[in-house]
């Protein structure tokens, strides 16, 4: 099975998006486009949509689907403790990644 998760081709995002604080790694990203496309996936379920750049791999990563994405909504404080610097990562983002690049998946943020 890891042959055929690093085998197919995959596609990242523009390199300006890659490793930002708070953000999935570049290998991370390699590794889950790479299962995207070996497994063929249709359906996905994120937690924690940040700047939308795991989103956005995995829907360009499927070739029809859906991958809803669940995070506080702008503003809002969470529930549970948070680490000293969660507060200042997620007022870096200013939208979503998914929003300016083509995907060939549906996306519905939560």
């Amino acid at each position: 099975m890891q042959n055929a998760i690093h085998s197919p081709e995959i596609v990242l995002p523009p390199r300006k998006h890659l490793e930002k604080p708070g953000g999935q790694t570049i290998e991370g990203l390699v590794f889950i486009a790479g299962l995207v496309r070996a497994l063929e996936v249709t359906s996905a379920f994120e937690i924690g949509t940040f700047d939308g750049v795991t989103t956005w791999t995995l829907a360009r990563n499927m070739s029809s689907g859906v991958v809803d994405t669940l995070d506080l909504p702008a503003g809002e404080r969470a529930e549970l403790a948070l680490e000293d610097t969660d507060e200042e990562v997620r007022r870096l983002v200013s939208g979503h990644v998914y929003d300016e690049f083509p995907h060939p998946a549906t996306i519905q943020q939560h």
